[in-house]
Parts: C-alpha cells; sequence; structure tokens
C-alpha cells in the first residue's frame, strides 16, 4: 500500500504498554478525530523487539505496521504539534507518535491534530500518501 492517501496511526508507547493498550488508544483517537479506518500502524525503530505492542495490536487489527527509523523521525519532528518531556532517539523532545504517523504518511502528509493519549500509549493520525505499510 505504497503511495496511497489513507491514514495512519503513530504509536508511542512505554515498555509495559500490552496490545489492548495500544488498541484502546487508537480507537480514542479514531473517535476523536471522526476516522472510520486507518490502514496500519507505525512505530518508533528505536524501541526493542521484545516489546511486542505494536505488532500484536496490529494483528488483532488486521493491519499491516511499519518501524519507523530514527533518520525519518528526524526529519519530520519539526512538524509535530506535541513536545515530550524526555527527549527520544529521532524525534528530539517532539511526540514519537506523531513523528511516526507524519514518517508514514510520506511526502505531504499532515497530522489530524495533537497526539491522544491514553495511559501506556499515545496515537496520532496523519493522512497522506502512505508508504512502506
Amino acid at each position: 500500500m505504497t503511495g496511497e492517501i489513507g491514514i495512519v496511526a503513530g504509536i508511542g508507547y512505554r515498555g509495559s504498554a500490552t496490545a489492548s493498550d495500544v488498541i484502546a488508544v487508537v480507537r480514542k483517537a479514531m473517535d476523536e478525530f471522526g476516522v472510520d479506518a486507518v490502514v496500519g500502524l507505525a512505530f518508533p525503530g528505536f524501541k526493542p523487539d521484545s516489546d511486542n505492542a505494536p505488532m500484536e495490536a496490529a494483528q488483532s487489527l488486521g493491519l499491516p505496521v511499519t518501524r519507523v527509523e530514527d533518520q525519518a523521525l528526524s526529519r519530520v519532528a519539526p512538524r509535530c504539534l506535541s513536545a515530550m518531556r524526555h527527549a527520544m532517539p529521532g524525534a528530539g523532545d517532539k511526540s514519537v507518535a506523531e513523528a511516526c504517523a507524519l514518517a508514514a504518511a510520506g511526502e505531504g502528509g499532515a497530522l489530524l491534530g495533537p497526539r491522544v493519549l491514553g495511559e501506556l500509549a499515545s496515537c496520532a493520525l496523519a493522512r497522506g500518501p502512505v508508504r512502506q505499510l
């Protein structure tokens, strides 16, 4: 699904987050922005492979998933709307969820709004010519 216009969900999460936490915040973001469907999930590549929450959530939702590497996060970080208390690889002090959504949404992608916070995960939605999903 490369180049088609769609909405992708970017995910930021703590290591203790579960697939249920990710699914809940994706649904919360979709409700807040009036979105009926997303075409995939994107999460930061700097997270260890042992953090299975986004992969399990994507599988449960029947969505493709992509890992967004630090370089891609860095390119879109200036376009993020929200700041974080702690700097993260690639995104600096910008929202990882927003950076993941923007990077996966492709050139010309745009956030629908600021990230939506859950207890252990956050979600940002971006529309654009989705890449790598």
